[in-house]
């Protein structure tokens, strides 16, 4: 039974019957023909006069034709015209078309419905879009209403309804659901033709957008994977706009300043560090803004955190620039150095402790004769360098050193041996003492010529200082500086790759207003990255305090994200499990980070059309079980598959960084991940968190 609340033509009255009360069938048809025929001989022959056209029109009416051979003149006609020809203003005082809409649409179809007689007419494009053979299609208006889908069917009735009662054209986006169980998302818009005022004919095209809205979800689920990333970095990191305000800051800039990012706009660094140190950051950022499009700066300065602790801190500083070179604000990093600066200054003091001690006690006294041979040590000196003094005595420092050594700093050497044989004092000169047993000692000699009461020239006197405590520190300062460029390495190829794949999903999309801004975002973020980790080392993140959690909402975060990927892969996800809050002590982003990397895993590893399923228990002990339905895992896996960067075999795929980062997440929270097989096939993940007493 037909419901009539969802036919438009209800809403107008007369419209459908009035125009033709007193004419014959033969003739309207005629009539109709004619205008139409019209229309389109003007369009295409715009040149052409009223007068001219007559006998094309006269011709046409007195023509025997059917209605077919002018549906099918319709089709042709719809098939020939762009979309930007369909939307322009054809000249007919009686037409109203859509001017709101500028989307860019790939295969076009037509449409047109006679409103008087109820009469649907689609072109072959059309047909292909709903899914429906043309022969079974009924050709009225509600035949086309049987294919929405039932959750739009009242929107698209009402917004047609709307267009005929106040005569104006629409644009609607609207499901269908084809003869064979297929959803599709259609674009629609239209034109509306009065006579006498009254609506009696609609035309419109309608476009296929199903695919194009995926991709912009998924390009949406992606850039925000992004943006996680960069706010996860360790190192405060802050944009600022060109009159000194903030624009943005990461969470490590928010935590360390104690504030509320969202209130940054409002905010300079007056707002944030005590006058003399914002002075200091104030005439930098104006510095760099002089230097104009491509200019960095890198400076240390004292900070003052939340907290009122002092800290030294290194500023890399860059200037922004839009596509067209011009300058739109600073990005900067601030590198804590404290522990470094502390470090500094403890080898100084230590240096200079040693120096006090060589030239007041010193390790050792040495001399040598006229041709640089060592001709006195003390007996400290067999304490350090672990040989008898014999051993070491008639020898220069040139043989104590080795041929080797001397090669590879050729320099050096050669200065000393001038200083030596032009009698020139020296002070701190290092070099290595390697044993006849292998082992080497850092040495630091100082020295001065001798001379006799003639004045003739005897030699050197002066301290030797053990230094290879000292330069095993350098040492292991320069080894970290070295893991901080490799960290710095990794990251850049870690955010590079998905910001590269994410441009070319962009530039293979159908342009329009979303994807447009969307590849503004991106290449903004692209050249963020690019002067960030440039100019900055990164160092590893531990969170400074947790708080409450709640597990339920994390994996419903988790589920909402991932629900267009799994759908696309032919996978659904569901969260069963406890219907009130469990809550631990924990990092929100974290947590989500482990879900989501066990998420991922899942969909990648599960048969298609299973479900994934977060189950969330609060008995003896708060627990997230990440199940799928796949091939499982080999239980001579389940420990070595949370190796960092090791590639285990599940169908194929590997466990790789994302496992390792789940089993760091677990550790960091106190918490246990174990492996079990679930029923009926696939893996199920469980982590196991500690019990927060009083849990609320």
């Amino acid at each position: 039974m037909k419901d009539d609340s969802l036919d438009p033509r209800s809403t107008i009255t007369e419209t459908a019957t009035s125009p033709l009360n007193g004419i014959s069938g033969t003739v309207v048809a005629a009539a109709i023909l004619a205008a139409f025929m019209s229309v389109f001989l003007m369009s295409a022959v715009d040149e052409y006069s009223a007068s001219t056209l007559a006998p094309y029109i006269l011709l046409w009416a007195s023509l025997t034709f059917s209605w077919h051979a002018w549906r099918r003149l319709r089709e042709a006609t719809a098939e020939d015209h762009s979309l930007a020809q369909w939307a322009e203003t054809d000249g007919d005082s009686t037409y109203h078309g859509s001017k709101n809409s500028n989307r860019k649409v790939g295969d076009l179809g037509a449409w047109e419905w006679d409103v008087t007689k109820d009469r649907l007419t689609w072109t072959d494009e059309v047909y292909k879009i709903f899914g429906i053979d043309k022969n079974l299609f009924g050709g009225k208006y509600e035949s086309f209403q049987k294919l929405v889908h039932p959750d739009d069917r009242l929107i698209v009735s009402e917004t047609v309804a709307r267009s005929l009662r106040e005569k104006t054209p629409y644009t609607i986006e609207y499901k269908v659901i084809t003869p064979d169980g297929d959803v599709r998302i259609v674009y629609e818009q239209n034109k509306i033709y009065l006579k006498d005022g009254k609506v009696v004919r609609m035309s419109g095209t309608v476009s296929d957008v199903t695919e194009r809205l995926k991709a912009e979800t998924e390009l949406r689920s992606s850039y925000g994977l992004l943006k996680t990333l960069i706010d996860t970095i360790p190192v405060p990191v802050f944009h600022k706009k060109l009159n000194g305000f903030y624009h943005d800051g990461n969470t490590a800039f928010e935590n360390f300043f104690g504030i509320d990012r969202t209130k940054l706009d409002t905010m300079t660094v007056f707002d944030l560090d005590p006058e003399p140190i914002a002075t200091i950051s104030d005439n930098a950022d104006k510095m760099l803004i002089r230097k104009g499009p491509g200019g960095t700066y890198t400076y240390e300065s004292p900070v003052i955190d939340s907290n009122g602790g002092h800290h030294d801190v290194i500023y890399h500083k860059a200037v922004l620039t839009d596509d067209a070179g011009n300058m739109t604000g600073l990005i900067g990093t601030m590198l804590d150095i404290t522990e470094r600066k502390h470090m500094e200054a403890a080898l100084r003091e230590s240096e200079q402790r040693f120096r006090n001690i060589a030239e007041s006690a010193s390790d050792w006294f040495w001399e040598s004769d006229a041709e640089h041979k060592i001709s006195y040590l003390s007996d400290r000196c067999r304490d350090v360098l672990g040989a008898e003094v014999e051993s070491i005595l008639g020898k220069t420092r040139f043989e104590l050193a080795g041929k080797e050594q001397i090669i590879l700093d050729k320099e050096k050497w050669d200065k000393h041996r001038d200083d030596l044989n032009n009698h020139r004092p020296f002070r701190d000169f290092e070099y290595i003492y390697i044993s006849s047993d292998g082992t080497w000692v850092d040495l630091k000699a100082s020295g001065v010529p001798v001379f006799d009461d003639s004045g003739e020239f005897t030699g050197f006197r002066g301290t030797g200082t053990d230094i290879t405590a000292h330069k095993r520190v350098e040492q292991a300062l320069r080894e970290s500086e070295e893991r901080h460029r490799h960290f710095a390495a990794d990251v850049a190829h870690e955010l590079r790759t998905p910001l590269a794949v994410l441009r070319t999903h962009l530039d293979n999309i159908e342009e329009t207003k979303e994807v447009l801004s969307l590849r503004m975002d991106v290449d903004a973020m692209t050249r963020m990255i690019a002067q960030l980790l440039a100019m900055t080392r990164l160092e590893t993140y531990t969170p400074d305090m947790f708080m409450a959690v709640d597990l339920c909402e994390v994996c419903r975060n988790i589920a909402a994200l991932m629900a267009p990927i799994a759908i696309k892969e032919g996978r659904s996800i569901e969260v069963t499990g406890s219907e009130i809050p469990v809550i631990i002590n924990g990092n929100m982003e974290s947590l989500e980070q482990a879900v989501r990397n066990l998420a991922e895993n899942a969909i990648r590893y599960s048969a298609r059309g299973t479900v994934i399923t977060f189950h969330i228990m609060n008995t003896s002990e708060p627990t997230i079980s990440v199940i799928d339905r796949g091939r499982g895992i080999d239980p001579d896996q389940r420990e070595v598959i949370f190796e960092r960067f090791l590639r285990a075999d599940r169908r194929g795929g590997g466990a790789g960084l994302g496992l390792s980062i789940v089993k760091r997440t677990v550790e960091n929270h106190h918490a246990e991940i174990e492996i079990i097989d679930t029923q009926g096939g696939g893996a199920t993940f469980i982590m196991r968190f500690p019990v927060v007493e009083n849990n609320s």
